[in-house]
């Protein structure tokens, strides 16, 4: 049986199609030019399209010698927390992966978490403790499939327009060794966490430093929920254990 969040559709090998399902004419399937391009993890520009049920996606490209490797990582993990890929084509040489971009009826991906942290006003206690709790839901169903993220930022998390979270940039995680604990993951947090707190990413010195401190601000007192959850990044050994705090 699933877990909470998790889907049991499309289990197995993704299959992989030749040629584009978006043509000028006679398809369902339009390429949805007046949608501008927006970035997602590491500077990969994606592509919005429409399809003929009105429905946003998200279009991907992917190559060099391991893409199909990075697709099939991706068609692997169903769970609600991670955007879907719902299909993958090849043209030229490429292929091409189709994300979700309309998480429902309801509500569509609007932002990635970094442009939402720039945003007024600053970030409450509540807003904090939504969005971290769906992110680490997301990575406590990763971890206990083996796998660590590896890269988890603001830039690879996306936000809808009802706050629902979908972590990005599962391609480039890693295969965990018996026992071992998702550090990156975990200290990645804290970082997830300065960057709303702040309203900018910690800078290389800061994370080379491997600060794990609590912004001296009078909006997160000592005493607040906020502050005694960084301080237990710092020894946590499981994405569980943040959850109980």
């Amino acid at each position: 049986m699933p877990r909470g969040g998790e889907s049991s559709a499309g289990t197995g090998e993704l299959k992989i199609k030749e040629g584009s399902p978006w043509v000028k004419d006679g398809s369902s399937w339009v390429v949805d030019s007046c949608i501008p391009r927006w970035k997602l993890d590491l500077n990969d520009k994606v592509i919005i399209a429409s399809r003929g049920d009105t429905s946003l996606v998200a279009v991907r490209k992917f190559s060099g010698p391991d893409a199909e490797k990075k697709v099939q990582t991706l068609w692997r993990i169903k769970h609600d927390k991670f955007i879907a890929l719902l299909g993958c084509f090849c043209s030229e040489n490429s292929l091409y992966a189709i994300f979700e971009h309309d998480i429902s009826k309801e509500e569509t991906i609007v932002v990635t978490l970094s442009q939402f942290a720039l945003s007024d006003p600053y970030i409450d206690e509540f807003q904090l403790a939504k969005i971290l709790g769906q992110i680490l839901e997301g990575l406590e169903y990763l971890h206990s499939k083996g796998l660590q993220h590896g890269s988890i930022e603001c830039a690879n998390i996306l936000v809808g327009d009802r706050g629902s979270i979908k972590i990005a940039g599962l391609e480039h995680s890693t295969k965990l060794g018996l026992n071992e604990v998702a550090t990156k993951d975990i200290k990645a947090i804290y970082y997830v966490i300065w960057e709303l707190m702040h309203k900018k990413p910690a800078t290389k010195d800061i994370r080379d430093r491997g600060e794990l401190a609590v912004p001296k601000s009078p909006m997160w007192p000592p005493n607040s929920t906020a502050a005694k959850f960084i301080s237990e990044i710092k020894d946590a050994r499981s994405i569980e254990k943040l959850q109980e705090v």
